[in-house]
């Protein structure tokens, strides 16, 4: 058995990991606007 990845798990765990960054990024921009609304509703 050889150590090691092959390109095709490489491949994939670069997929997965940039699902994951984008999931991450949605949900913080959900949050950032949430708190802005908060905010512009408070003002007015």
């Amino acid at each position: 058995m050889k150590a090691g990845a092959t390109k095709e798990e490489i491949a994939e765990v670069i997929q997965i990991t940039m699902a994951l960054s984008s999931g991450a990024l949605i949900a913080h921009r959900n949050i950032a606007l949430d708190v802005w609304s908060s905010l512009i509703h408070s003002l007015f």
